[in-house]
């Protein structure tokens, strides 16, 4: 297994993870982290939904194509799914399927180089055809997003870091070219418990706001999408109870797509099986099984065993699929998956072994406790990974939601002695911006321009701290453009006696 290539990626994103120092907020970051975004208007779209009381054919054929002027070609080599099994187009770009008597969706992978046109999946039928575009865009270096803990609800707190998202998404040059988010979507109860009408309003207002994106989306089921919607259909104990109103919104819950050298597989470990039931407070309620099923690995097995030649595997899912798929090591070994897009945790974290997985925060931080000022349970900000890809290599940094200043290094609490270099970046600066620094909160310095690495300018300060007080300091990066100030405290020891205001605070 290769995963060399993803050193760069998991240091660039641990240093600027670090965690901010929030009891220094200042009054301009606490406004700027608690601003309420302005409404959307709920974007609906019309999507493909299963057809629940049809039977399921014997049999699906089509055919994938392009259009070029007064042609349609054929694709060769495309994966055409429903979510059981995969197989691929012939010469000609026609297909045929047995469909599993469980499946609802015949979806097709979009292939590197190419869109979809139209939906890329269509409830079963006899026959299901799909039509290609040649994409426009250069593939072969990008940028993409991975947002994951949206936890979207009815209650208005809920919608604003979405909103707030999908505007800062918008605003971002050169625009990156699709989202992943990779589950807890919404907040819907892990037992099932609630109305359909409130899963459906949840589901609306995700939807309704992520449809305001200006580039595509992709979504993992998770347990707290899963609602009670159709239990009389699809009771527990079956693989597919609590799913049908996350098809009906976001269509099929096993699928994957291609964009340059990466096959990306959406993964889906929940089943309400009625096999876990947990006591909270004094009920005995039924939570879901979270392991992925015998038929669904071997799904995920046939649709990276069919991946484009050339691509390598990178997985979404709501958690390690090491431990919530059996034999999903071994898998990763065989598919060359070098990295997992998960979540659930809401801290910024990653392993390196035996599949290496980054989770990136939580877009929704804990907004159902005001206290916790917009910030996930390590202090990190709410907000998510911006990846570059470049071939196969993939340089990722994590951006707090509403904050263009981050001090990267060092981390907080750090113990400084002599000369230190204190780094900072400015995400997307302006015409004439820059950052400047303070020790002291009142005399305020450049920070020397050192790099601009993919959508930001990496600045450095060289700090004395032989000529400050020994104990706790605060350092504060502001900039020339705006009112946003990010702070962080440090330590600078040199061996002297702490100030008589640090031995005060101990």
């Amino acid at each position: 297994m290769r995963f060399s290539v993803w050193s760069g990626c998991i240091i660039a994103a641990l240093s600027i993870g670090s965690l901010p120092d929030n009891d220094s907020l200042s009054a301009a970051e606490r406004s700027n982290a608690a601003e309420p975004s302005q409404p959307l208007k709920l974007l609906l779209k019309e999507m493909p939904k299963p057809r629940y009381n049809t039977p399921v054919p014997s049999l699906v054929t089509g055919r994938v194509v392009v259009q070029s002027p007064g042609k349609t070609s054929g694709v060769s080599g495309v994966s055409v799914s429903d979510g059981y099994s995969v197989v691929k187009t012939d010469s000609r770009g026609t297909y045929s399927l047995k469909p599993d008597p469980r499946a609802v969706f015949i979806n097709v992978t979009r292939p590197a180089g190419y869109d979809v046109q139209g939906n890329w999946y269509q409830p079963l039928a006899q026959e299901v055809n799909f039509e290609l575009q040649s994409s426009s865009e250069d593939e072969n270096e990008f940028v993409f997003i991975h947002v994951t803990d949206t936890h979207v609800s009815s209650n208005p707190r809920s919608l604003q870091g979405l909103i707030r998202f999908v505007r800062e998404v918008n605003g971002l040059t050169p625009p990156p070219r699709f989202v992943v988010n990779s589950g807890d979507l919404l907040n819907l109860h892990k037992a099932l418990l609630g109305t359909p009408g409130q899963g459906h309003a949840a589901f609306r207002n995700y939807v309704g706001i992520m449809n305001h994106l200006s580039i595509p989306h992709y979504n993992v089921a998770g347990d707290h999408t899963d609602s009670c919607y159709r239990l009389d259909e699809f009771p527990r104990g079956d693989p597919r109870c609590a799913k049908p109103l996350y098809w009906e919104y976001l269509g099929p819950n096993f699928f994957s797509f291609e964009y340059g050298k990466i096959h990306f597989v959406s993964v889906d470990y929940g089943y309400h099986l009625g096999q876990r039931k947990l006591k909270v407070n004094g009920r005995l309620l039924d939570y879901p099984t979270l392991q992925v099923q015998p038929m669904h690995i071997k799904w995920l097995q046939q649709d990276l065993q069919q991946r484009s030649p050339g691509t390598f595997g990178v997985t979404t899912s709501e958690h390690d699929l090491v431990e919530y798929c059996p034999g999903f090591h071994q898998i990763a070994e065989q598919h060359d998956v070098r990295l997992q897009l998960v979540g659930d945790d809401h801290i910024v974290t990653h392993k390196t072994s035996p599949v290496p997985y980054r989770t990136r925060g939580a877009l929704a931080g804990c907004w159902w406790n005001p206290k916790a000022n917009q910030l996930c349970p390590d202090l990190s900000p709410q907000g998510y990974l911006i990846y570059h890809v470049s071939g196969e290599q993939m340089d990722c940094f994590y951006k707090g939601l509403g904050q263009r200043i981050a001090i990267v290094w060092h981390r907080y609490g750090a113990p400084l002695t002599g000369q230190e270099k204190i780094q900072a970046y400015l995400v997307q600066p302006r015409s004439g911006e820059s950052l400047e620094f303070s020790v002291n909160g009142e005399d305020w310095q450049p920070m020397q321009e050192i790099g601009k690495p993919f959508y930001r300018t990496l600045y450095s300060a060289t700090v004395d701290t032989r000529g400050l007080p020994e104990g706790m300091m605060t350092f504060q990066v502001r900039s020339t453009a705006t009112d946003e100030v990010r702070k962080r405290t440090l330590v600078v020891m040199n061996g002297g006696s702490p100030s008589p205001a640090t031995r005060a605070q101990n």
